[in-house]
């Protein structure tokens, strides 16, 4: 109707007919930026010792960016991004950065906070940063620093020399105040490149934050994880954890049998030796509730037994199942209950014949899993284990 309209008023005018307007052409959005099937983020703290190093003899830091290079280099991240949050030795600025097949780029510098790199606020402030940046379909997450497992020494004493996650300038981090950094933050698995965190206590604090878990039981040699082997299996979308896992193990294996072999090397210099497990968080709760079950029955643990130390002198880290099969007077449905949810939550693990580190000890037990021994209620208020959810929920049935 509108057209007739219009052509009937110019007739009646006499006037020309106009020109045709072109139609205008429809507006293209704005394309939406394609998200990566992964993204790995690793958290490097690295200002503390492991960060020594010179442009002759780097720090660990730089020899494991090196590795990711090399990675990037050979295509091993596929489609994925990788992403380092590193925090260096003496520096005051953190940096975010990618590692591509061309290089290092650098994505943003964040303030200078005295201890911010073990705070929940920049924890957090990172983990937005790397969505934001790199939107993916999945997120993967690597802890890379010094680490002691449960000890929540940062609560009474932030000048004890043992630590939870991660080391900035001596300060450190809670793994109850890592519990609530991961919180919500959406990564399907925490790969610790670290010592110590395979205890059941601390995978158990993290069981609502991640689906899977890869630690160690025992203290790392500060190579840490070869990363030009391991990121092929962590980058996949479907990260193969198992696969990451079995190549860390190897290298460490076949570095051990190496440096066994070799007279030439004093004893005292002989560094060799790992542990790595990979636990599926979602078996944590029925492994909880056995463990609750069998503590229940105070089941008696002999003062002659002596369970799989992960640690020299003062040990906070036993192997779990050689703990708890020295228990006597157990129901033996109540004990193979038990197994049956320890093997379902430790999907693989593995351990060379010995650890050493400062000193040597064969490694005669590995279920995957350490735990702290309370002989007595005094015990839990050491390091503040009772903070723990682990004591709320489980350890507690044992008085």
């Amino acid at each position: 109707m509108a057209a007739f309209f219009a052509v009937s008023v110019t007739s009646c005018g006499g006037e020309d007919t106009p020109e045709p307007v072109p139609p205008v052409p429809p507006v293209s959005p704005e394309p939406e930026e394609t998200a990566t099937p992964r993204t790995v983020l690793v958290y490097m703290l690295a200002n503390n010792s492991l960060g020594n190093g010179t442009p002759a003899d780097p720090g660990f830091d730089t020899l494991d960016l090196q590795e990711m290079e090399i990675a990037a280099a050979n295509g091993d991240l596929g489609d994925s991004r990788l992403l380092v949050y590193h925090h260096a030795k003496g520096s005051s600025t953190p940096v975010m950065k990618e590692i591509t097949p061309d290089g290092i780029d650098t994505l943003k510098v964040y303030d200078a906070v005295p201890y911010a790199s073990v705070t929940i606020s920049r924890m957090k402030e990172v983990f937005n940063d790397a969505r934001t940046l790199s939107p993916s379909e999945s997120y993967g997450l690597v802890l890379w620093s010094h680490a002691s497992g449960w000890l929540q020494d940062g609560i009474s004493d932030d000048q004890m020399p043992l630590k939870s996650f991660g080391e900035d300038n001596g300060r450190k981090m809670n793994v109850t105040s890592l519990a609530t950094a991961l919180d919500g933050e959406g990564f399907d698995y925490v790969y610790f490149d670290c010592c110590y965190m395979a205890t059941v206590e601390t995978v158990y604090q993290l069981l609502n934050v991640t689906d899977r878990i890869v630690a160690s039981s025992a203290e790392l040699p500060a190579r840490g994880m070869p990363y030009d082997k391991t990121l092929k299996y962590l980058s996949r979308k479907d990260a193969d954890l198992i696969g990451a896992a079995t190549v860390f193990y190897e290298e460490y294996q076949a570095e051990y049998d190496r440096v066994i072999a070799d007279t030439s090397l004093s004893e005292w210099r002989k560094v060799y030796g790992c542990t790595i497990s990979v636990i599926d968080t979602e078996e944590l709760d029925a492994l909880a509730d056995a463990t609750q079950a069998v503590y229940a029955a105070h089941p008696e643990f002999p003062s002659s037994s002596s369970p799989q130390q992960f640690q020299t002198g003062t040990c906070y880290y036993y192997d779990f199942r050689d703990y708890v099969g020295s228990f006597t007077g157990i129901d033996p449905s109540l004990a193979a209950n038990w197994v049956e949810a320890l093997e379902r939550t430790v999907v693989y693990q593995a351990a060379t014949p010995a650890i050493k580190m400062v000193y040597t000890y064969p490694v005669n037990a590995h279920c995957g899993l350490t735990t702290y021994i309370l002989r007595s209620t005094g015990d839990a208020y050491k390091n503040n284990y009772n903070t723990l959810d682990w004591y709320a929920d489980v350890a507690y049935s044992l008085f």
